[in-house]
């Protein structure tokens, strides 16, 4: 199968677990060259900017994965009596807050570059904010407000630095504010869903209809894309069993097979 076919799936597939879908990613393509596999085929202009538009684009099925997995518990959390529309709002701007935070670190971070962090130290944060999360509180009072949007902002600005799982790292956050795990896997990706949202519009669009069909259009891909989410959906299935059972932890374990990779791929 064409490499970009594996790439596509494990993209869509691993932005529902807490591993860093993009470390996994660059690994993967390491391991494939350090097994002798040829490169990724040569896609647009070859480029690193055009092969990170594709990948915003697959945010698409990602999008559609999350919004239908969490609509229901997002309007959950709307009391619905005559105060519904300010509610919305309420959340809308605390969201909103969230973003803006993490937008900040984007531009930082695209001011000053990544290369200063290495990858395996970012597995290395993904792996010991995993195991912290068995051991946080929980208040069953406590509100999602504008200090916890800022912190839960912050949070997923530090994790757009290599090997930091956004997913991870924000749900780590929220349970150290003592956010049930529940609240803390509702909130984690509530707050991604409009960035992940907009990065897949914005490349998209600059792309062009042209190079979308070039790219994506074919029946293997397609299909591949949407075996990729239900593969999401289980995925999200199986997080919400282990986060309710306090078991996500466990992923701390596993993080020891990407780091061991990195140290022979690197």
């Amino acid at each position: 199968m064409n490499l970009l076919y594996w790439l596509s799936a494990l993209q869509i597939i691993l932005e529902s677990f807490p591993i860093s879908s993009s470390s996994h990613l660059i690994l993967f393509e390491r391991l494939m060259q350090w097994c002798g596999v040829a490169h990724m085929p040569v896609v647009l202009d070859g480029s690193v900017e055009a092969w990170q538009e594709i990948l915003n684009v697959l945010h698409g099925p990602t999008v559609i994965v999350l919004a239908l997995f969490f609509a229901r518990r997002w309007l959950a959390l709307v009391t619905w009596d005559k105060t519904w529309f300010w509610q919305i709002v309420s959340w809308g701007m605390l969201v909103l807050v969230a973003d803006l935070c993490t937008l900040l670190f984007f531009f930082l971070f695209k001011h000053t570059g990544k290369d200063f962090f290495p990858l395996g130290l970012g597995l290395c944060v993904t792996a010991m904010s995993l195991l912290l999360t068995k051991y946080y509180a929980v208040d069953e009072n406590k509100k999602f407000d504008g200090m916890a949007a800022i912190i839960l902002g912050c949070a997923q600005g530090i994790a757009l630095l290599p090997g930091i799982s956004r997913f991870g790292f924000t749900f780590m956050a929220a349970r150290w504010l003592q956010f049930s795990p529940r609240r803390a896997f509702e909130l984690s990706f509530l707050i991604e869903l409009p960035l992940i949202f907009a990065a897949f519009v914005k490349s998209a669009y600059g792309l062009g209809w042209l190079q979308i069909q070039t790219v994506f259009l074919h029946v293997d891909l397609i299909l591949v894309m949407i075996a990729a989410m239900i593969g999401a959906w289980i995925g999200l299935v199986v997080m919400d069993y282990l986060i309710n059972t306090n078991r996500m932890w466990w992923f701390s374990v596993y993080m020891i097979l990407p780091i061991t990779v990195w140290c022979f791929v690197r």
